[in-house]
């Protein structure tokens, strides 16, 4: 039996834990990561991101701060990773991101073009004053801004064109937005050289046992081994519940009330083709807004006339691909058999892949005949319960709220999850703020102007320290071979010169 002493150990690998593993390594901090699957990002969608810095899904007045913090995220991210190369390639200026109103939208639930519209004004509002600020904290000149960030308050939304919408069914109107497509597999390098060259202490395949008190702190017992540190964060997402269950010795809360969803995204493979109208539909991110009358086709890499590519579908209902939710308060974790289909994913004939396919195709006439459904995984997402969110049922409303999310009475045994893949990174940093804070450590800069987040972190002063900007090619094509993605997505080697 292995004894380690560390001053955190970190129970969860996917963006939130490994982002804050490698922060708080980078400032000299010992940590001990550990992971129940066999690598990082296990729990993640693991490929079909998309950098939500937009808000226009956004777009009741009560919903805008979920898009708010979503551009706040997504400037986080720039600072502290050479977004450009994350980018898929699918979006340039002649296939940007589209955001679309559905008609069935429109009748049912009564969203007209004008709010629509004027939700997109709010968030390049909110997006222009971030910009500035930064702008002038960083001394940079507009044209070093749009390569570090990748757009600018003037590059940031448009309204489409009738011509613009002709390649998909049933919508009223929509807009361009200025985010893109996320490579998983450049990410995950960042990630892995991250933990490799600041020492992050790595043990995968590890359950844990117990988490109990001890002198000065607090043991972690996983896998066959003993973990001692004086803060433990949770982040674990759908296993948060049953790992305080496992608390022992100590009184404990309950981990933050909300909602957990199963959630499934669908692969496709779109083959080679001739057709110039569907290899131009095919590389497109577009997002059919709202709810059941919505459905999502995001292109991962774009098919040729020689070359096959790839894209995901997801369609935003119980019949598509929400599979199940868990409203949580006080102990009830979600069910045991969500870890079997987070593991084994869908076969390609359930009735909800099916629904999923079937909707997207009403919507994307272009695949019907031509794409075809490669498999579907399962992921689960926690959603903060909040006045505004129905105790996290209302998927619209993603808060990240400024309260320590402690599970022990003194917070040194902390619980965290990030509402979208977008601030992953600024929660990642207000865990990290936390943990410096229980360890008597100088806590991370915060500015009223420069802030970014719920707490108003000063990203932009921080991030030369933290940024990852190294990555190696072998690690991304062993992400790219495991989730059997299409080898055209490495593409050209990220450039990691510094761009901020």
């Amino acid at each position: 039996m292995r004894n380690t002493v560390v001053d955190v150990v970190i129970v969860g690998a996917g963006p939130v834990g490994t982002n804050a593993a490698v922060f708080l390594a980078a400032m000299g901090i010992s940590v001990q990561l550990l992971e129940v699957g066999s690598d990082i990002l296990e729990g993640a969608s693991r490929a079909a991101f998309i950098n939500h810095g937009d808000g226009f899904e956004y777009y009741k007045p009560g919903h805008r701060r979920t898009g708010e913090l979503c551009i706040d995220g997504a400037f986080a991210k720039g600072l502290l990773y050479p977004i450009a190369a994350l980018q898929t390639k699918v979006c340039d200026a002649d296939h940007p991101i589209r955001f679309l109103l559905t008609a069935e939208s429109a009748r049912k639930d009564g969203i007209t073009l004008t709010e629509f519209f004027e939700n997109a004004r709010s968030m390049q509002r909110h997006f222009a004053r971030r910009f500035v600020a930064l702008r002038r904290k960083l001394d940079f000149s507009v044209e070093r801004m749009a390569l570090a960030f990748s757009r600018t308050p003037d590059t940031f939304w448009r309204p489409l064109g009738d011509a613009e919408l002709a390649d998909v069914n049933g919508i009223v109107g929509g807009c361009s937005g200025s985010s893109s497509g996320i490579n998983m597999a450049y990410y995950y390098a960042f990630l892995k050289d991250g933990i490799r060259t600041r020492g992050v202490g790595f043990q995968s395949n590890c359950v844990v046992e117990s988490i109990e008190a001890s002198p000065g702190g607090y043991v972690v017992n996983a896998g066959g081994n003993a973990f001692r540190a004086r803060q433990v964060m949770l982040a674990a997402g759908h296993q948060v519940p049953a790992l305080v269950s496992k608390i022992r010795g100590i009184a404990v809360g309950s981990p933050p009330a909300g909602t957990y969803f199963l959630n499934a995204m669908t692969l496709l493979e779109l083959p080679p083709t001739r057709n110039r109208h569907t290899l131009e539909a095919a590389r497109r991110i577009n997002f059919a807004l709202q709810q059941e009358q919505g459905g999502m086709f995001a292109c991962l890499a774009a098919p040729s006339e020689s070359r096959a590519g790839m894209a995901a579908v997801y369609a935003p209902s119980s019949s598509g691909s929400q599979l199940s939710a868990h409203s949580f308060r006080a102990g009830s974790p979600p069910p045991v058999a969500w870890n079997s289909s987070i593991a084994d994913g869908l076969p390609v004939d359930d009735v909800n892949v099916l629904g999923t396919w079937q909707r997207i195709c009403r919507l994307y006439p272009f695949l019907e005949g031509y794409g075809k459904i490669r498999r579907t995984m399962c992921r689960a997402v926690f959603n903060l319960g909040t006045t505004d969110s129905n105790g996290g049922t209302d998927r619209r409303v993603r808060e990240i709220v400024d309260v320590e999310p402690r599970i022990s009475a003194d917070a040194s045994i902390s619980a965290w999850a990030a509402p979208k893949w977008t601030n992953a990174e600024l929660v990642a940093l207000m865990a990290t703020d936390h943990v410096l804070k229980g360890l008597g450590a100088r806590q991370l800069p915060k500015h009223a102007e420069f802030g970014l987040g719920p707490t108003a972190l000063d990203v932009a002063e921080i991030a030369d320290s933290l940024r990852l900007s190294s990555c190696r090619e072998d690690d991304a094509l062993r992400y790219i071979r495991a989730e059997g993605l299409p080898e055209s997505l490495l593409g050209v080697a990220p450039n990691t010169g510094s761009e901020t």
